[in-house]
């Protein structure tokens, strides 16, 4: 007697569980997003970009700027 097996490959269940993982990672983190922001009286996007949006970017830039004018006058 022959089996057959009509169920799903195994490597199409480990991609269809990493999928829901990163689906179910994702939405922890924008529901993190939403407490943290209700906590502090600002709305998503305003907590992303105070997240995400780096503080001294333009201290960086005039360090840039310093360091290849220095770096001009010792060649």
């Amino acid at each position: 007697m022959v089996r057959y097996n009509y169920g799903s490959p195994t490597w199409l269940k480990v991609i269809s569980y990493v999928v829901l993982s990163v689906f179910v990672l994702a939405a922890l983190f924008c529901l993190a997003v939403l407490i943290y922001g209700g906590c502090e009286g600002t709305t998503f996007v305003e907590t992303l970009q105070t997240w995400f949006t780096p503080d001294k970017l333009e201290e960086g830039a005039e360090a840039v700027q310093q360091t290849t004018t220095v770096l001009h006058f010792i060649k």
